[in-house]
């Protein structure tokens, strides 16, 4: 597994943790991955503070020169941050539709048997893979 990179914020180093936990159980990471996870850990931590700083002052503030109202800045900096968080996503799998077209690195096989169920002797496949 790759080492967390230091220059990580709080709520990157969470997410780093959660990801890497998951990605390593399922055999997908590796340390090659270390900096596209890292960028991707960065996006979501800084979503994740922007996202807390529109909750805490709202969608619309006032302008600092005028007080008129205008959009808060943290609500543009969490809608680029999700979105780049959201296209590096699916490189590690973590959309449904990415999951299904995931491999694992060299040394686990995908394709390796599920221990097949008792019951599943018993029970017939109907046409289109219903049982």
């Amino acid at each position: 597994m790759p080492e967390r990179p230091a220059h990580l914020g709080p709520e990157a180093c969470a997410e780093w943790d959660r990801v890497t936990a998951i990605l390593e159980s399922q055999r997908i990471i590796t340390k090659a991955d270390r900096a596209a996870l890292a960028a991707f850990c960065v996006a979501y931590g800084r979503w994740v503070e922007a996202e807390l700083k529109v909750r805490e002052q709202g969608m619309i503030v006032r302008s600092p020169k005028q007080g008129t109202p205008i959009q808060n800045p943290y609500l543009s900096i969490a809608n680029n941050a999700m979105a780049q968080a959201m296209k590096m996503a699916p490189e590690f799998g973590m959309t449904p539709s990415s999951r299904s077209r995931l491999q694992s690195y060299p040394g686990y096989s995908s394709a390796e048997k599920v221990p097949e169920s008792p019951v599943s002797k018993y029970l017939t496949v109907l046409p289109g893979g219903r049982r």
